[in-house]
């Protein structure tokens, strides 16, 4: 009996340890589409698309799970621009990173072009939230 309580015990210790990992999502498209699975990021990392992970589609995912969630880009959208067809969601769970690529000269090798959009940016309603070596041209702050 006592065996069964210790082995219950660590099975919950490892099923609590698993679920507290951060989920890793790479970005691998400048298209601001959703043709992937964005139900969890687990299912998006199964089902990403034709054209993999748009920065859209991760944060979709990130909504419907808690986090800690790491939202990158691979590196063969380097030095390239997303440039979003409508304001991205609105970033709701906490513990959200997203964290862009330098370039060869330590500087963002991922932009963000926000001109045309009503708000530019993340607009963000959960805790935690980090964003770090971006290029963001075009923000309107809604006035």
């Amino acid at each position: 009996m006592k065996w069964s309580s210790y082995l219950l015990g660590i099975l919950a210790i490892l099923f609590l340890a698993s679920s507290l990992r951060a989920t890793e999502l790479i970005v691998a498209t400048t298209a601001d589409v959703v043709n992937g699975n964005t139900l969890t990021p687990d299912d998006l990392k199964r089902d990403p698309g034709p054209d993999g992970i748009s920065l859209r589609e991760a944060i979709l995912a990130c909504n419907n799970t808690p986090g800690p969630h790491t939202i990158t880009f691979s590196q063969t959208i380097a030095g390239q621009v997303i440039t979003p067809d409508t304001s991205l969601p609105v970033i709701t769970q906490g513990q959200v990173a997203i964290a862009g690529i330098q370039s060869g000269d330590g500087q963002p090798a991922i932009t963000i072009d926000a001109r045309g959009l009503p708000i530019g940016g993340f607009s963000v309603l959960g805790s935690n939230f980090a964003v770090k070596r971006l290029r963001f041209i075009g923000l309107n702050f809604g006035g």
